[in-house]
């Protein structure tokens, strides 16, 4: 039986296509380097209610995964750590 898409992607490949995603779209401008993986970047401006949506749909598409309403809350999009979290209890990470 051949791999799903969401089963292909370590956490840190995760980790590092969340932090291209977050580089290209924030709200802000910033540098893939310049912030740690655990700031909460709702606090930081990176993100808004509508940006999350976005984020919301690249998870989708990215990881082959499906989030629930219970799945879009502030909590699990507050960081990167946070997010990668969210991907692999969603399915969406291989687990090494």
């Amino acid at each position: 039986m051949a791999e799903s898409p969401a089963e292909q992607h370590t956490a840190d490949e995760v980790r590092r296509q969340l932090r291209t995603f977050l580089v290209e779209n924030s709200l802000v401008p910033i540098d893939a380097g310049s912030f740690a993986d655990d700031l909460n970047i709702i606090e930081a401006g990176m993100v808004d209610s509508v940006l999350i949506l976005d984020l919301v749909s690249y998870l989708e598409e990215s990881f082959g995964i499906m989030l629930g309403a219970n799945d879009i809350i502030a909590e699990n999009f507050s960081s990167i750590d946070r997010l990668v979290g969210l991907v692999a209890r969603s399915g969406g990470q291989r687990q090494d």
